[in-house]
């Protein structure tokens, strides 16, 4: 294999992982000869899906240049967003390039693992020592995990282990972490095998420590961390809590890859270094750029010849001396900087380049970097005016609040950030400082100072925010009242709320101040301020198929198309059936919404004709489809439900149970959008899952009854999470699931056995039986239409109930209408259980022979002793 396929799918490595499915595609790739038949069973014997598929993905770099061809080429039939995923990638590869998907998420480029590293240049321009980038010795770890930890070649990350190293050694297992590692060129194969190599945890967490402390790359702190997030969350919690505090001397240089990250990324910060931390990563990566006038030429025609100007140890020194006063050197009394004056300025006093003060030009286009550092000297005076105004009111209004509220509050850089409105009060302030906005100070500034903002275009942000500045006051007043007043901050008008959770501050109390001091020609134009269009409409909602929206009309189409389909197949109308949904396909081609909901219909309609090999190939068509659906998860558990009933009328019980397993897995995963019907019929096809296990137990092991209640009890749950499921449903399939649903749920508590073999094995109590009766009765009298498919499952249900009731005539005759009915409609499954039933009714010693006119004849006429003796020995 070459080597651009080779880390091709090292790059994708965890998302092939997650989602492939091996067994899919072994077949295709045996017969290519990738695979032998020993490569087939040692994949086949894993234990996991994802055992599975590091196996796979370790063999195919072994197996030649054809390998990568044919594995492409067996996705693209069963997995057309990995196949895709895999093109695209190699595709941005060869040019060089991210490949950026806003399906798959942005993957990091690869081309710098191939052709080599091109960024040590600019890496070592801001790079710094161990022992300038960390004042004073390094946290210990405790006495018990020391041995343990070795040395690291990254300070950081040593400082994050050391502080949570009984937390890490105790709780981590490193196989968890060691696919987001190997993927982002951490660890390489061998590292990996001697992680594994452990015999325990403990060993192969030790071993993952020792081989992460060798390492010396920039991002082996973010990748650590993002490998935790998955599975160890509580681990990341603590790291951020514990991680300021260890390091609060520490004096965080950025490097290129903390540039392009989010300024809280690793580590929390106070909220002075959130402000000034931006303004130094600035000027030390790309530094301040000027026009130079060189002696000899005019001012008027010069030469203007960027330079980057870079700092050296002892000039950052003084610059952060300077700056920041006695904010680092003293952090815990959190004191505000001792003198305020321009950082721009101090920073020209340092460098070498002192051309006059006419021919010192910045460029709005080439020469940003300047420009961020004057507004954020503009808007920290500002914040500096308006927090002394800010603490003379409050001292008038609230005496003695500075004892109450904490110091990190009153001595901040920027107090505004700890408003409940910070996104919106940051947002107004650069607005009025600055409305000619560049994109690019945008995207980096406003970043910086609002830590959580989401991923929003940022142009879209500044128009929002500029047409609410442009009909909303925004008085510091205001603010500082919404700060301290629960009643302000609880009047919020909530209708008036942004897209990026941006909120308008508009509060009762603001606006009943406002109308006693505006005059009418202000109140007018406040009026036509009310009769703006509600920006809240600009976010987009998206609809669930299981909850659908009526006066959407995509939404509407689906259900009509659902409901209509469905009552053809419930009602045996098959071949109305087929008519109808071919029309809808020739309309609805490009739309993978009713595309799936075709074939989920058109499989669950083979499965009623016991057309297996139909149904398997429209299950796997709407599985390829469902990537491109509006909502993958509800779509796949429809999907699920019609393989699940395949499975088991196949009796495939363990494909059967994985596949029950892994949709219980995404309904728990999103419990309210996964609910309804897809949901309803999962659980109904457990409960006939169990209902054979049942049926298969053997009666004579001393352990039967126990076995048989826990199971029996498991199947009554899930019957009952059924039934939940059909209630949360708003289509036609919800009634007739709940019919469906307590026919099964009578069945399995009268236990006469799914397909009526164990009718005399198991003797149900009699409150099963009374209850039984009471689902039945409740099906009987309600609304519920019964069609032909729900009425042999009545029949059945009825014949068990009557038979538990000891009317073994009326529960013959239930069954003989039952077998009659699914023969009609061509119910082979269930009508091998209605037939069941009648055989051992009709065995029962209440059902005599029946007796032919002849032999009538014969007993009553005929005079012979012989013949009368021989008769009445046959029938006592």
């Amino acid at each position: 294999m070459e080597t651009l396929q080779r880390h091709n799918l090292r790059q994708n490595h965890i998302t092939l992982v997650d989602d492939l499915d091996p067994r899919a595609i072994i077949d295709d790739l045996f017969e290519d000869e990738v695979l032998t038949e020993n490569d087939c069973d040692r994949i086949k014997a894993c234990n996991t899906r994802k055992e599975q598929c590091r196996l796979l993905l370790t063999l195919l770099p072994t197996r030649g240049p054809a390998a990568y061809g044919s594995f492409l080429k067996s996705l693209t039939v069963n997995h057309d967003h990995l196949a895709n995923l895999l093109k695209c990638s190699v595709q941005h590869m060869k040019k060089g390039s991210e490949c950026s998907q806003v399906e798959y998420g942005n993957m990091p480029p690869v081309y710098s693992y191939i052709a080599g590293d091109s960024r040590k240049c600019s890496e070592t321009e801001t790079q710094v020592d161990a022992a300038d980038l960390i004042k004073g010795d390094l946290v210990e770890a405790c006495s018990k995990c020391s041995p343990d930890i070795p040395k690291f070649a990254f300070p950081q990350l040593e400082v994050v282990i050391k502080n949570n190293c009984c937390l890490i050694l105790e709780n981590v297992e490193a196989k968890d972490l060691l696919d987001i590692h190997y993927q982002e060129y951490v660890f390489g194969d061998e590292e990996c095998e001697r992680i594994k190599s452990g015999k325990t945890r403990s060993e192969r967490c030790i071993i993952f420590i020792s081989e992460l402390s060798k390492r010396t790359s920039n991002k082996v702190m973010s990748v650590f961390t993002r490998s935790l997030e998955k599975k160890y969350g509580y681990i990341i919690k603590e790291i951020k809590k514990t991680s300021f505090c260890a390091t609060s001397n520490v004096l965080s240089t950025p490097t290129v890859a903390d540039i392009h990250q989010p300024i809280d990324a690793e580590f929390p910060r106070s909220i002075g270094d959130v402000i000034r931390r931006p303004i130094l990563a600035e000027v030390l990566h790309r530094g301040i750029t000027a026009c130079v006038a060189y002696p000899g030429k005019l001012s008027s025609s010069v030469d203007c010849q960027p330079q980057s100007l870079h700092f050296n140890d002892k000039q950052l020194e003084s610059i952060n001396s300077t700056q920041y006063g006695d904010t680092l050197a003293d952090d815990d009394n959190h004191s505000l900087p001792k003198e305020q004056t321009s950082p721009f300025d101090r920073f020209k006093s340092l460098t070498n380049v002192s051309p006059p003060k006419s021919s010192f030009k910045f460029s709005q286009e080439r020469h940003k970097d300047s420009e961020d550092v004057e507004w954020m000297v503009r808007r920290n005076r500002h914040l500096k005016r308006e927090r002394k105004l800010f603490d003379r009111r409050s001292q008038q209004v609230f005496p003695g609040y500075e004892d109450n509220v904490p110091d990190n509050r009153l001595h901040g850089s920027c107090p505004t950030v700890l408003v409940n409105e910070t996104k919106t009060n940051v947002c107004l302030q650069k607005q009025s400082f600055e409305t000619d906005w560049k994109e690019e100070e945008t995207d980096e500034t406003h970043a910086a100072l609002v830590g959580d903002v989401d991923n929003a275009p940022c142009r879209r942000k500044r128009e929002q925010i500029r047409s609410v500045s442009e009909h909303q006051p925004s008085t510091s007043k205001s603010l500082r009242t919404d700060f301290f007043s629960n009643k302000g901050t609880e009047n919020i008008q909530m209708d008036n709320k942004l897209s990026d959770n941006v909120y308008p501050i508009t509060t009762n109390s603001y606006n009943c101040r406002r109308k006693a001091s505006e005059s009418p020609k202000q109140q007018s134009e406040s009026e036509k301020r009310r009769d703006l269009p509600n920006l809240s409409n600009l976010s987009a909602l998206t609809c669930n198929p299981g909850s659908m929206e009526p006066h959407e009309l995509r939404t509407r189409r689906l259900e009509v198309a659902f409901n209509a389909l469905s009552t053809m197949i419930n009602q045996g109308h098959f071949e109305k059936f087929e008519r109808f949904s071919v029309n809808i396909k020739l309309k609805y081609v490009h739309d993978f919404d009713m595309m799936c909901i075709l074939d989920y219909l058109h499989a669950s309609r083979d499965l009623f004709i016991a057309d297996v090999d139909s149904a398997k190939k429209h299950i796997n068509t709407g599985l390829q489809r469902v990537a491109k659906t509006s909502n993958p998860k509800y779509f796949t558990l429809e999907l699920f439900s019609a393989q699940t009933r395949m499975y088991l009328s196949q009796k495939k019980l363990q494909k059967l149970e994985n596949t029950l397993a892994d949709a219980k897995m995404i309904i728990e995963t999103d419990p309210v959008g996964c609910s309804g019907r897809a949901a309803g019929w999962l659980y109904m096809n457990d409960v006939r899952d169990i209902s054979c296990q049942l049926v298969m137990l053997n009666v004579h092991r001393p352990n039967y009854t126990a076995v048989y209640k826990y199971l029996h009890g498991k199947a009554v749950n899930s019957c009952k999470r059924a039934l939940d499921n059909f209630n949360r449903d708003g289509g036609k399939d919800g009634p007739f699931g709940i019919g469906f649903a307590l026919c099964r749920l009578a069945i399995l508590l009268l236990r006469c056995g799914d397909n009526g073999l164990t009718m005399d094995v198991q003797q149900p109590d009699i409150d099963d039986i009374e209850m039984a009766g009471n689902y039945l009765r409740q099906l009987e009298d309600s609304d519920i239409a019964i069609p032909k498919i729900l009425e042999v499952h009545y029949l059945i249900a009825k014949c068990d109930l009557q038979y538990r009731r000891s009317n073994s005539v009326r529960a013959l005759e239930h069954a003989e209408a039952a077998y009659r009915l699914a023969t009609e409609i061509n119910m082979l499954e269930f009508t091998e259980h209605a037939h069941n039933r009648g055989v051992f009714l009709r065995s029962m010693p209440v059902f005599s022979k029946a007796v032919g006119e002849e032999e009538v004849s014969r007993i009553l006429f005929d005079d012979s002793a012989d013949s009368f003796d021989e008769s009445a020995e046959e029938y006592p």
